[in-house]
């Protein structure tokens, strides 16, 4: 009997001592969730820092075109289109996309303060959806460009883009990154007149320039109104618009290389189907099933990859190319020629770079023309309504 009591008499003792460690749990338990609350509350300021840091340099654009420009207006005036751009340096020039400026009578850009200001066309390239605009009197304030070399997937990615009037942040990641066609795609919510915003990485630098956001995969380039808004975002990579803007601002067009083959676009490794007589590649010697292994000591990747390399050569460079007939590996030298973007507007098949597809169609997402109808169709139909309802009254 002594025992059990003795064991009985123990029992507060131990409960005694069980809650006295309680408190020491829940301080360790606060403990560490202050530590989270500070992380968060640290990564909330770094992405509002980077966000208010770059306003200044990101402006709305409203081009408006003159009645001969194809009907965009539903009857209601001349057409316009709402973009996006951002200043790249201290002479006033905004990098932006060629289809928010392209054919306009008149560009008009709104800073982040509301100032509204006129902007003149400087040069654009339709084949790179890359346009330049300059203003007079520029912010002081102009982005700092990052490397997209060093993109890479699952990194984070910071957009400031115009919708409809206002400077509108979004934030996603990089999922895909298109080596051939020189795109990188990321998980993002956008609005149609995002087309030219920058793309911020974690630093706080541009890596790339909205290009287009399909809806659908079955449909890239369109959007359907505003009311669903894509996830999906193409965006041209700040290395490549930064060239080209270079370029534009320099010497007023880009002058793409043109090698005079024709490919079959639905095949990969790259085989030759035809041969321009007289153009670069027939005086290098390839013809047609040869298969083009590697450009400029570069392997060629696919269609879409050799269509770019060559693109990017400047006209009258000699280039190595690699090609494989029957068994047999060859080497030569092609002197690539030049054309411009202006002059392949007939072909729509001749991508600038004398390749040539047959049987098949670009795989390639074009920028969403139809974005831009459906916003302004949806604007304007909210236009005849209120004055139809102001008259009314």
């Amino acid at each position: 009997m002594s025992g059990s009591i003795s064991k009985w008499l123990w029992m507060p003792v131990i409960l005694l001592l069980g809650m006295a460690g309680i408190p020491a749990i829940a301080q360790e338990s606060t403990s560490r969730t202050a530590a989270s609350m500070n992380i968060l509350q640290a990564v909330e300021a770094e992405i509002s820092t980077l966000f208010e840091t770059n306003r200044a340099c990101v402006v709305r654009i409203h081009s408006t075109y003159g009645k001969t420009t194809p009907d965009l207006s539903l009857g209601l005036g001349n057409g316009y289109t709402h973009g996006t751009g951002f200043l790249i340096d201290g002479g006033g020039h905004i990098l932006t996309v060629d289809k928010a400026v392209d054919g306009a009578a008149e560009i008009r850009v709104t800073m982040v303060d509301g100032s509204v200001t006129r902007a003149v066309l400087v040069a654009s390239d339709p084949k790179s959806d890359v346009a330049v605009i300059r203003v007079e009197d520029p912010p002081v304030r102009h982005v700092s460009y990052g490397n997209s070399d060093n993109t890479r997937i699952g990194h984070y990615t910071f957009i400031l883009g115009n919708a409809f009037g206002e400077l509108l942040p979004s934030i996603g990641s990089v999922y895909e990154i298109t080596e051939g066609q020189d795109l990188i795609q990321i998980t993002s919510s956008v609005y149609p007149s995002y087309g030219g915003a920058p793309v911020f990485d974690s630093s706080g630098s541009v890596m790339g320039m909205v290009w287009a956001a399909p809806l659908h995969q079955q449909d890239p380039g369109r959007f359907r109104g505003t009311a669903e808004l894509p996830t999906s975002v193409f965006i041209i990579p700040i290395n490549r618009a930064r060239r080209i803007a270079s370029t534009l601002i320099e010497k007023g067009q880009i002058a793409y290389g043109w090698l005079g083959v024709e490919v079959d676009r639905e095949t990969h490794p790259v085989v030759v189907t035809n041969v321009a007589e007289g153009g670069p590649a027939w005086r290098s010697g390839i013809r047609p099933g040869d298969e083009i292994m590697a450009y400029n000591g570069r392997p060629v990747d696919g269609p879409f990859h050799l269509e770019r390399l060559v693109m990017e050569t400047a006209p009258g460079d000699s280039v190595p190319i690699r090609v494989k007939r029957e068994k047999i590996t060859l080497s030569t030298e092609a002197e690539v020629a030049g054309r411009t973007p202006r002059g392949y507007a007939d072909n729509p098949y001749l991508q600038l770079v004398g390749i040539q597809g047959r049987n098949a169609t670009s795989r390639a997402p074009q920028f969403p023309d139809q974005a831009l109808v459906d916003q302004i169709q949806t604007l304007q139909k909210e236009i005849v309504r209120l004055r139809v309802l102001m008259q009314s009254k």
